[in-house]
């Protein structure tokens, strides 16, 4: 009886070696896969980083030319009103009257 078991027994060592070399393949090629996806993360992250650093250069360059040209565009047009407060007439060809009514019609007050 005992020849009987040892045969049985190979086989299930065998069995039980292949199970744990199959396990331990798949344990290691998942830490493989879990290290190399870190890794690409990390470089992603790192490519994002840069790319967003780059945009944001851009976009400061776009405003700050987009300023100096509407700095260079924008002009302010004022007209200055000069108003006469002297009275016109002083020569004695008109009437005090009519002086005072010129006088008036320049302020404003008729």
């Amino acid at each position: 009886m005992l020849s009987l078991i040892s045969p049985y027994t190979k086989i299930i060592e065998a069995v039980v070696l292949a199970v744990a070399l199959y396990f331990g393949y798949l344990y290691i090629g998942d830490k493989a896969v879990d290290r190399y996806k870190t890794e690409q993360a990390v470089l992603q992250a790192k490519s994002d980083k840069l790319q967003q650093e780059k945009y944001d250069k851009l976009s400061a360059d776009y405003v700050t030319l987009q300023s100096q040209r509407t700095e260079a565009t924008n002009t302010i047009t004022r007209s200055v009103q000069t108003i006469v407060k002297q009275p016109i007439y002083q020569t004695s060809c008109v009437t005090p009257e009519g002086v005072e009514l010129a006088n008036k019609a320049l302020e404003g007050k008729l």
